[in-house]
This record gives C-alpha cells, structure tokens and sequence, in this order.
C-alpha cells in the first residue's frame, strides 16, 4: 500500500511542479506518463499480492516451488482447461448422439408415412383405372 502510494503521489508531484505551462505536444507527453504510471501502479499491485502469497505459504509452512509460481499457476491452469475442454467434447459427443438417434427416428417415421401414402396412392389408382374399366366395359 505504501509503494503505492508514493508511486502516485511521485506522478502528482512531477505533473504539478515539472509542467507549470504545457502545449499540446507536452500535454500529449502527460498522458503518456499517466498511462505508464497507472501501468507501474498496476504491476506494483500485483507483485504486492504475488508477495502476499508467498509470505503466506513461507509462514504457513508450505513449500515455494523452485520452477516459479507463474510456471506453477500456469500448468495448473493449462491442466484445468484441458479437462475442462475434454469434459465438453464428451458432453457434445453425447449430444450429438442423441441428435442423430431423433433424426433416425423422424427419418424412419418420414419414410413409414410416404410408404404409407404409396401404398394408399396405389390403391386408389387400382380403383380408379377399375372403375373406368367397369364405365368402358
């Protein structure tokens, strides 16, 4: 908090006293130091918090891992999103599984209903060409 603070109150300071009048090339410079401060400030912050954990593991008595802890964090994380991605390729295979069994099934109904329909259309052709065999004969 305190790194923080001195940081911010340093970027104050050198806007207040370093640029009593300022052009626009000088207020364009500004902001670029704003920016790359917010962006120091940033990564202050999250080493601070990546300090806290290790205190935490040190006085807690875990281990520090030699390799890194981004290493770390970073397999965990691509072991995380594998399983994760393999959990959902087998849920999407299931669900097209699934999907493919209805559409064998409305195929199956679509192909009993149009035999149906030939076999009555073929019936009715028979009485249609009887009847006008019986009017001709």
């Amino acid at each position: 908090m305190r790194i923080r603070r001195v940081i911010k109150l340093f970027g104050i300071l050198a806007l207040c006293v370093g640029f009593p009048t300022m052009s626009s090339a000088q207020q364009n410079s500004i902001e670029d130091l704003v920016s790359k401060l917010e962006y120091i400030s940033r990564n202050v912050l999250k080493l601070d918090s990546q300090m806290q954990d290790i205190q935490r593991r040190v006085f807690a008595g875990g281990e520090i891992d030699n390799t890194g802890l981004q290493e770390h964090d970073d397999t965990e994380i691509y072991h995380k999103t594998m399983e994760r991605i393999a959990e959902l390729e087998t849920r999407l295979d299931l669900i097209e599984q699934k999907r493919l069994r209805e559409f064998d099934g409305e195929f199956d109904e679509l192909r009993n209903l149009i035999d149906r329909m030939d076999a009555r259309l073929e019936k009715l052709v028979a009485d249609v060409d009887d009847r006008l065999g019986a009017i001709e004969g």
